[in-house]
C-alpha cells in the first residue's frame, strides 16, 4: 500500500487505488469535503499524531509515500503585494528560515507547527529512503 501523508483531497491516494493499491491512504489533519480516497485524521503537529503516523509507515505492506507539506507559512509568494493592499505579512525570510524573531501570538504559533511538519517530513523521507520504501 501507498501512505500520501498530507493529502489534501487525497486524489494521489484515489488514483493509486484505481490502479489495484487498494490499501492505500491519505493522511490530513482533516477529511476534505470532495475526498477522492479514504483519509485518515491525524493532527501531526501533535506528539500523538506522530506517534500513530509511525505505527502506520512501519506496517511491513508499505510501499510508498508521499510527502505535501502545507506552505502557508513559508511562501513566498507572501513577499508579493496585493493591489488591494490586504497582504499577508511574512512570516520567514531568507536570513530567518525557521521564522521572523519578531513574530509573536498567532503567527508565532503557526510558524512553529508548520517546523514540527517540516520536521516530520525530513524525518519521514529519510526512513523511508533508509527502509527502501519509495
Amino acid at each position: 500500500m501507498c501512505v500520501e501523508i498530507f493529502c489534501g483531497t487525497a486524489g494521489l491516494t484515489a488514483q493509486w487505488r484505481r490502479l489495484g493499491l487498494r490499501q492505500s491512504f491519505g493522511i490530513d489533519h482533516k477529511a476534505a469535503k470532495a475526498c477522492l480516497a479514504p483519509v485518515v485524521c491525524l493532527d501531526l503537529a501533535t506528539p500523538s499524531g506522530c506517534q500513530l503516523l509511525w505505527q502506520l509507515l512501519r506496517e511491513p505492506c508499505v510501499a510508498a509515500v508521499h510527502l505535501g507539506p502545507p506552505c502557508g507559512t513559508a511562501s513566498r509568494a507572501r513577499e508579493i503585494r496585493t493591489q488591494d493592499g490586504n497582504d499577508p505579512p511574512p512570516l520567514r525570510s531568507t536570513k530567518h528560515p525557521d521564522g521572523l524573531p519578531t513574530l509573536s501570538g498567532t503567527d508565532a504559533a503557526r510558524v512553529a507547527s508548520a517546523n514540527l511538519l517540516y520536521k516530520l517530513t525530513s524525518d519521514d523521507a529519510c526512513w523511508a529512503l533508509d527502509n527502501g520504501v519509495l
